[in-house]
């Protein structure tokens, strides 16, 4: 065990009780007069630092509580003048300019944190000269910033990514196959990381000799089917059937 104390304080005690003693018998226990007054001086600066450095850190504690208060009640009163900005704006002719004035943004559009609606009035028509079908749609609600999947599927397959429409209600699809008889789409909307629900189905039959032959009935039909799962219990929308001469790309 040392003799001399770790701690602080105790490290003080020490040399209050040593200090006078060691003075008094610098001779009688073998140390110089001057180094053990020089003690007694160093033992003395020590405490008045170690008070004073309680002091201020009992000071600093108080002085946290005081700024703790005076924050908690300066953002209690900002709290209660915002709302009262917010209840106010509404029943005046221009909220913006409420807002404006009083340097706060508008409350956030609740609609903005929900998913996009889903696509309605799926149509598709035909370039008879490039055999590309165009899928078009409305949106219920044409919220900025909304982009639209779009998918595919031959009869009896299942869907597959085919592109994304962004700033536009409507795609181009250059990839029809050969032969083909029957497409189905549906699109999807997107708004940063919220999905909407699908479409509801739209089909495209062609006629004898299927998609690339000359002379083929084009017809569309669009089913209120949101799984997109093939059933019996499909509602049909709408159905239009068209004749043309055209060139399918393969």
């Amino acid at each position: 065990m040392s003799t001399i104390p770790d701690r602080d304080q105790d490290l003080i005690q020490f040399a209050v009780d040593h200090a006078e003693p060691w003075v008094q018998n610098a001779a009688q226990i073998g140390i110089p007069p001057a180094a053990a007054a020089q003690f007694g001086t160093l033992m003395n600066e020590a405490q008045i630092a170690f008070n004073a450095a309680r002091a201020a850190r009992e000071a600093s504690k108080a002085a946290t509580v005081t700024q703790e208060t005076a924050l908690k009640n300066l953002r209690n009163a900002a709290s209660d003048l915002v709302k009262l900005i917010r209840a106010f704006a509404p029943t005046t002719s221009d909220p913006a300019k409420v807002y404006a004035t009083a340097l706060i943004p508008p409350p956030a559009d609740p609609q903005r944190n929900q998913p996009p609606t889903a696509a309605t009035n799926l149509k598709a028509s035909l370039d008879a000269t490039t055999g590309e079908i165009k899928v078009s749609w409305k949106a219920t609600q044409d919220e900025p910033g909304t982009s639209y999947i779009v998918k595919r599927r031959t009869s009896g397959g299942s869907f597959v990514f085919l592109g994304v429409a962004t700033g536009r209600k409507s795609f181009v699809d250059t990839t029809i196959p050969a032969g083909v008889t029957q497409l189905e789409y549906v699109v999807q909307p997107q708004r940063a990381r919220l999905t909407g629900p699908e479409s509801a189905i739209l089909t495209v039959r062609f006629g004898p000799g299927g998609a690339g032959s000359a002379n083929v009935a084009f017809s569309t039909e669009t089913n209120d089917n949101a799984s997109n799962t093939a059933n019996n219990n499909n509602k049909l929308v709408s159905s239009t059937t068209t004749t043309s001469t055209r060139r399918l790309v393969a």
